[in-house]
């Protein structure tokens, strides 16, 4: 179970390469949403577009897309949303050109839940690395500079919107402050917080398979008071847990990364 009707409830998910890891693979995704009912999934790694549009046309009351204008090795980004609460705006590519930070560009998605507005940048950054910020060329170097980046794009263009950045970070939250990736988000907590920063020391609640949290939900401070309320909620999706052969059937059927899971209650909009 995942959020309720009075939240948004929104999902970041990483499924390895979809549609490749398993011939049903688009069958346990489906399953899932289905399950779950979220308003919103920002996915990572969708290799094929067709079959991505051919699980999205089975599932009732859901529509998608799939970013496929910029990525590296076909690992596109794409939406699915849930159409009784999620009306659309617009969806469009930001910092093009910026291939050292941004092997995928990050994709705005403009929408409102409930009438009330939001802003989310779906991001997939580069992977790997040793675990310290090096110079340029290096992976952590390269997803310091994917957050600075952010960062001063949404100061210049959505000072004052909702926003949520999320998405498969390929860091953790929690290291050393020296070769802390997030930092430019960490040092400025009047403008924003890490929603599943309290998952980032629980063992259970990691988001990948070597047990490390990577997959992130970045809110600005516009959304703190709602995030606040006793029925907001952020957690790890363990799917795996419901399956008959637990995380061996997860990883070989579905994916080495779980979704991360907000729900957020939002306060509408002030009436004129």
């Amino acid at each position: 179970t995942f959020g309720g009707d009075a939240t948004f409830d929104v999902l970041t998910w990483n499924v390895k390469n979809f549609p490749t890891i398993a011939s049903d693979q688009p069958q346990y995704i489906a399953d899932v949403i289905e399950s779950m009912k979220p308003d919103l999934v920002a996915f990572q790694e969708i290799s094929s577009t067709y079959t991505f549009e051919q699980m999205v046309a089975g599932l009732e009351g859901y529509e998608g897309f799939v970013n496929d204008s910029t990525s590296y090795s076909g690992q596109d980004l794409a939406w699915l949303w849930r159409t009784a609460t999620v009306t659309i705006d617009s969806m469009y590519d930001i910092l093009e050109g910026e291939w050292s930070a941004f092997p995928r560009d990050p994709a705005v998605l403009e929408m409102r839940f409930d009438g009330v507005p939001l802003m989310l940048i779906n991001n997939h950054l580069k992977c790997c690395g040793d675990g310290e910020i090096g110079g340029e060329g290096d992976e952590e170097y390269r997803r310091l500079q994917a957050s600075n980046l952010l960062d001063g794009w949404v100061e210049i263009h959505a000072p004052t919107d909702r926003v949520i950045i999320l998405g498969d970070l390929n860091d953790k939250l929690d290291d050393s402050v020296e070769d802390n990736v997030f930092t430019t988000f960490l040092d400025d907590p009047d403008h924003y917080r890490f929603a599943d920063m309290p998952l980032a020391s629980i063992p259970s609640s990691y988001s990948w398979k070597r047990q490390s949290h990577l997959e992130h939900l970045l809110i600005s401070a516009e959304l703190f008071v709602d995030f606040e309320k006793a029925t907001s909620s952020v957690e790890t999706m363990r799917v795996d847990i419901h399956l008959a052969n637990a995380l061996s059937e997860y990883l070989a059927h579905v994916s080495d990364h779980f979704p991360v899971g907000l729900s957020i209650d939002l306060t509408p909009e002030a009436t004129p």
